[in-house]
């Protein structure tokens, strides 16, 4: 009986430690390379328009992410950068009128001697079945600081079920 009882006070304690479902998933652990990182992804924002904006400095992202944030009880803490050393480059794919919509982001390649990140919206096709709610896809990747202008590109791409 007392092997049982601290058995489920371990279960408890791990899966309290692990934190609230999908904590994962808003900020996976860093790119093979070092010098890329997600570090927020998923599809509520309170940024409703289409968007994409490389940030430099801290007053701006916490500028930012206020916006994003707004209307989330409680809000997301900020995410931590060193603006010394890093940018974050931030996409926001607008309202979707349903779920299944996505922006998966890949990382940076030299192009012409500045950086190019590449960003694909997935949308549900028509044999999906997805959530009958409005949605807001984005995707905030942070990358090494550079002198060179950043080049941001969205394709669209259709999900087939």
């Amino acid at each position: 009986m007392k092997n049982q009882i601290l058995g489920a006070l371990a279960l408890t304690a791990a899966v309290m430690a692990a934190g609230p479902a999908g904590a994962a998933r808003d900020l996976p652990p860093p790119a093979p390379d070092g010098g890329y990182r997600v570090i927020a992804q998923g599809t509520h924002s309170g940024i409703e328009s289409r968007r994409q904006i490389v940030i430099e400095d801290a007053g701006a992202f916490r500028t930012l992410w206020a916006e994003h944030a707004a209307g989330t009880m409680p809000a997301p803490p900020v995410p931590e950068v060193d603006f010394s050393r890093d940018r974050v480059v931030a996409v926001f794919a607008g309202s979707q009128p349903t779920g299944g919509y996505a922006l998966q982001p890949s990382p940076p390649e030299a192009a012409h001697g500045r950086p190019k990140i590449r960003f694909t919206l997935k949308r549900p096709g028509p044999n999906c079945m997805a959530t009958q709610a409005m949605t807001q896809p984005f995707a905030m990747v942070r990358i090494p600081k550079s002198k060179s202008k950043v080049e941001i590109q969205v394709a669209e791409t259709t999900v087939d079920c």
